[in-house]
């Protein structure tokens, strides 16, 4: 179900190996390529395997052709494009239909008294059958994002609300459902009622159940709290917060079973990737812990309808910044130690997984930010030779960028 939005710079090179025995084996890592460039990003699996993401475009004449186009990762890689007068695009979800969801941006140059004028806007689309449609305005909502789309075609987003045009107050930005079929809007308000409060969707089941989180005010303090939002019902359901002043909210799946991350009020730097279960009369957050509590940041980025989670986890003390793929099922297991010994890769966010047990992402190989699908072998794990860190100061390696966007919008969400 799935992250992630954005223009976003990715960079790569050596990232240091854990010193520990690895092991390897079970998973196959496929290298899903790019458009051309040196960057690729996989957001999203269906059931069929079909992959879609981002990714940049070649060099020519030493001016790149595009930083970021929405792909369809095949046996030959598909540009989605963008909206005309678009250079800009993101697919962040596909479901079954193959339809694909994200955002294209769109350059307009208008000529005023006081000289040339350029915008750059967001608008969400829908990807299918080789068109980029773009969804019908809405009064006063802006730089618009799908996230996520279900079998039933109802797709949720967040863009810019204009909450009262009359005043000098930013656009907020504002949760939303789109019914592609009934081509209908549903904001959905912040927590509190409170206009001027931000909301977000990133996800949504084939039951119509969406999650996302909101932001909320504590004594004069404001902090994130995530829901699920049942679209039939028009109801929502806040999730606990188990004395945890930040919720992030990041896939749901057809069980109602929901991960995200939270951040402890205690540390702030504390973030640890958590599983509840609407449907469970438990009332507080399961965490999910670390590959090592020195290492004090893991985040779940998606669950499939077996109750199997990936995401992301700190393996280095936090100032070095070094992250490596986990998968979950009864505890944390880096990916990393779950691939054939000589690949040459370093896995570094799971981003989604299907009821088959795909696995994609992102990673680093041949010094590239590279998209990569792990498909199960059924093979044992096998004994790795054991390899020294080359790179202590966290410098080689991938900067957390896509995380923090990913931590700013829940990135992708996608569902099954």
């Amino acid at each position: 179900m799935k992250r992630k939005l954005f223009a976003k710079t990715i960079l790569a090179s050596s990232i240091a190996f854990a010193s520990a025995a690895t092991l390897a084996a079970p998973y196959e890592v496929i290298d899903l390529g790019n458009l051309g460039g040196d960057q690729s990003v996989a957001y999203a699996i269906n059931e069929a395997g079909q992959v879609v993401g981002t990714a940049n475009g070649p060099v020519t004449d030493s001016v790149r052709e595009f930083t970021s186009h929405a792909v369809l990762f095949a046996d030959v890689n598909v540009d989605l494009g963008t909206l005309n007068e678009g250079i800009r695009s993101e697919a962040l979800d596909i479901n079954e239909l193959g339809q694909a969801v994200g955002y294209s941006n769109v350059i307009t140059t208008v000529e005023t008294d006081n000289g040339t004028v350029i915008s750059d806007n967001e608008f969400a689309v829908i990807f299918s059958a080789g068109s980029v449609t773009q969804l019908p305005d809405f009064e006063g909502l802006t730089n618009t994002r799908l996230f996520a789309i279900n079998e039933n075609g109802i797709t949720v987003g967040t863009g810019l609300l204009d909450v009262d045009p009359n005043d000098s107050v930013n656009p907020i930005n504002r949760a939303f459902v789109y019914n592609s079929n009934s081509q209908e809007y549903k904001l959905i308000d912040p927590l509190t009622n409170e206009p001027n409060r931000r909301s977000f969707l990133v996800a949504i089941n084939d039951q119509n159940e969406a999650i996302g989180y909101s932001e909320v005010d504590v004594d004069g303090a404001t902090f994130l709290k995530a829901f699920v939002y049942d679209y039939a019902d028009d109801v929502i359901l806040e999730l606990p917060a188990n004395s945890i002043n930040v919720t992030y909210a990041a896939d749901i799946n057809n069980n109602g079973e929901v991960v995200g991350s939270v951040f402890h009020s205690s540390n702030s730097t504390n973030r640890v990737a958590y599983y509840f279960n609407k449907e469970d009369a438990s009332t507080s957050l399961i965490e999910l812990g670390f590959f090592d509590d020195r290492f004090n940041d893991s985040r779940a980025n998606a669950i499939n309808n077996n109750g199997t989670i990936v995401g992301t986890a700190l393996v280095s003390v936090p100032t070095n910044k070094i992250y490596n793929a986990f998968i979950f099922k009864d505890d944390l297991q880096n990916l990393n130690d779950l691939i054939a010994c000589d690949t040459g890769w370093q896995l570094v966010n799971a981003t989604d997984i299907n009821d088959s047990g795909e696995i994609v992402g992102y990673g680093s190989k041949d010094g590239e930010v590279r998209a990569f699908k792990l498909v199960p072998t059924g093979e044992p794990v096998e004994e790795c030779k054991t390899e020294e860190p080359t790179n202590n100061n966290g410098g080689g390696s991938i900067p957390l960028l896509t995380l923090g966007l990913l931590g700013i919008y829940g990135l992708r969400r996608k569902i099954k």
